[in-house]
């Protein structure tokens, strides 16, 4: 009260300036009677070509726009005030803007002059983020609702759900009316609810961001349903989680088709198992007289693997005893087949040709090549063996080696000696010629044969090779048994590989008593 008039206004001027608002006095003919410091900044015009004139008039007629017109003429004057008014207008020098009006008719005191005071805020960018988001926000909608491969579902903090799209509905059978409220427990089966799967699955998407959720679901018909999906947790911009999102992929085809598959791999390896368990039965050691006889066998790490390996010692005519030893190539059912049908054969021609190795091993590859054309899985297949004939009685006998390991002999005065005969595996070509090669057995003496699971024993790069394997022989040679001295062999053999060998192995000792 004690200010003069102009201290007065010019202090509410200065309050006035400091709003960022552009603000502006009209009188009653709508001419400017005063503008604040924001009004001239923003719109590029100066307090004297503002001030007495129309606000119609103001920089080049920029503000003769007939949506304010019609507020400041009509709306006005007839309501006192008028808020959030917005017009859209291409002004000189700014362009394309909105802009937000806010208006209030006032009444000077004393001589009771009617007057305009009229708020304009620049809104442009907030309606250009405005659409931005809602745009977004569409784009998102339809992509959300253009799933209808995968149910997608949102969750408040608390497991409820929020969201539920088109393609959670035709999966899952439940509208988003259904479900809205509901926790989202409902889709799991009853035995994973009663284990706590959900709470589990919530606990881990908190803790590490998302959290994996294959397994079989409910619909809403009670039919059941394997899905692939994930739970990611929905964190603000300081890490609080505010919700989490849901994806399932209905993948009950691809499960039943990998149930399928597993079930026959199971039948199979079942059948192959058969099939190999007598092709690697232990001998008697004192099946034979005069020879001490182990054979053994140890499978590699891939156990689901069968393999193509087998082991044979039978009698034959005038006390002779046959020693055999074989690999087939490949794994599964189609080897262990193989090697059955080989392992047959081998003794029927034994008995045809019992002194005659070479024959017996010639009329085995062309077996070997008649069968691979009728074979209906095709393909390259052959069969590594080697075959010894021996007289225990006499302690003589020949060798040969179709692509198999040279057997090797441990004399009694610690010489370890190669039978070196080669030839080419069964199955290669037909018509072919093998060679033996003479075997002698003193008292005492260990014939070896192995298939290529020993000397391939592998650590890092590092092979066991035929020298490993001999020096593992010598250790071996004066245990108890000639089974033992096979464990000597495939134990070293194995702990020289870390433990597991990487292909099946089989061995086969005979000693001279």
């Amino acid at each position: 009260m004690e200010q003069t008039p102009e201290e007065a206004r010019i202090y509410l001027q200065s309050i006035v300036d400091t709003v960022r608002e552009a603000i502006v006095v009209l009188d009653a003919r709508l001419r400017v009677v005063s503008a604040n410091h924001s009004f001239y900044q923003t719109f590029q015009v100066s307090p004297e070509e503002t001030e007495g004139r129309l606000i119609y008039e103001l920089g080049n007629h920029q503000w003769d726009i007939p949506e304010l017109r019609r507020l400041l003429e009509e709306i006005v004057p007839r309501n006192n005030v008028f808020n959030d008014f917005e017009v859209m207008h291409d002004f000189p020098g700014l362009g394309c803007k909105t802009m937000r009006l806010n208006a209030r008719k006032l009444v000077r005191p004393g001589n009771h002059t009617e007057m305009l005071l009229l708020a304009i805020e620049d809104v442009t960018e907030r309606k250009q983020a405005e659409a931005a988001l809602k745009e977004s926000e569409e784009q998102l909608r339809l992509m959300v609702e253009g799933a209808r491969d995968h149910a997608m579902l949102m969750l408040d903090t608390n497991g409820c759900i929020l969201r539920w799209n088109t393609g959670a509905e035709r999966i899952m059978g439940w509208r988003e009316d259904e479900v809205i409220g509901q926790q989202s427990a409902l889709i799991f089966t009853p035995e994973d609810r009663a284990a706590g799967v959900p709470e589990q699955e919530m606990s881990r998407s908190r803790a590490e961001g998302r959290a994996e959720d294959v397994r079989w679901h409910l619909k809403k018909d009670g039919s059941l349903f394997f899905a692939d999906g994930v739970m990611t947790s929905l964190r603000d911009e300081i890490g609080n989680v505010r919700g989490f999102a849901k994806v399932l992929r209905d993948a009950t085809e691809r499960k039943r088709g990998q149930d399928a598959l597993q079930a026959a791999f199971e039948r199979e390896q079942r059948i192959a198992d058969t099939l190999q368990r007598p092709l690697t039965l232990e001998v008697a050691e004192d099946a034979f007289p005069g020879l001490a006889v182990a054979t053994l066998y140890e499978a590699a790490l891939d156990e689901a693997q069968i393999g193509g390996d087998f082991v044979d010692a039978f009698a034959m005519p005038r006390g002779l005893v046959a020693l055999a030893i074989a690999d087939a190539s490949g794994k599964g059912l189609s080897a262990a087949a193989r090697t059955m049908q080989v392992k047959d054969v081998l003794r029927a021609f034994a008995r045809e040709y019992p002194y005659s190795p070479a024959s017996i091993v010639a009329r085995l590859n062309d077996y070997v090549c008649d069968t691979r054309y009728f074979d209906e899985q095709g393909g390259e297949s052959f069969v590594c063996m080697a075959l010894a004939i021996l007289d225990p009685e006499r302690g003589e006998g020949t060798v040969l080696s179709a692509g198999c390991e040279p057997p090797l002999v441990l004399r009694t005065n610690g010489e370890a000696e190669v039978i070196e005969t080669t030839g080419m595996p069964l199955g290669i070509q037909p018509k072919m010629l093998y060679t033996p090669s003479p075997l002698r057995l003193g008292r005492g003496d260990v014939l070896v044969m192995a298939t290529d699971g020993v000397t391939e024993a592998r650590r890092d790069r590092e092979f066991l090779e035929y020298e490993g394997m001999t020096t593992l022989a010598k250790q071996g040679f004066t245990a108890a048994s000639v089974r033992d001295m096979g464990r000597v062999i495939l134990d070293g053999a194995r702990a020289f590989a870390g433990g597991s060998l990487r292909d099946d192995a089989c061995l086969l000792l005979a000693r001279r008593r």
